[in-house]
């Protein structure tokens, strides 16, 4: 990438406006022209620790989150970009009105934050990472951990 950097940057930072936005719509209509087929994750999909696979999982893992919180907003706070890759900083924010990951609904709202790093070729996500803080999460909802033996 010489002279045009900066162009597939602002493209990149498009891509994941588009796609937060669609999020927020809770419409994933054309989401599959911005990710691969084979799309590598390793964002959080279940309490045991498993990882969405492939742009499948990444798209129910999506529904899940939908029909949790149906108010489910994310917003992305900041963004940049090196190379392929992108980073961004996220807010989410929701009410547990549906059952999430074996939890039960407690009609109670969270606002936490997390991560998203995505690498791409030819403007398709190829490969994405997510983080977000679970355990503030579920404290918000109500639900109470301890690390004790």
């Amino acid at each position: 990438m010489a002279t045009n950097d900066s162009q597939l940057i602002d493209r990149y930072s498009e891509i994941i406006r588009d796609v937060v936005d669609g999020i927020n719509d809770q419409d994933l209509t054309g989401f599959e022209d911005y990710f691969a087929d084979d799309l590598e994750t390793e964002i959080p999909y279940g309490w045991s620790g498993d990882y969405a696979s492939g742009y499948d999982e990444f798209e129910a893992m999506l529904e899940d989150y939908f029909m949790a919180f149906p108010d489910f907003t994310i917003e992305a706070e900041s963004f940049t970009a090196s190379g392929d890759w992108t980073f961004t900083w996220l807010s989410f924010a929701g009410t547990h009105e549906g059952s999430f990951w074996g939890f039960e609904p407690t009609e109670k709202s969270f606002a936490t934050s997390g991560f998203w790093i995505n690498r791409f070729e030819d403007e398709t996500i190829v490969e994405s990472f997510g983080w977000f803080d679970l355990f503030d999460l579920l404290t918000q909802l109500g639900y109470e951990f301890s690390f004790d033996d």
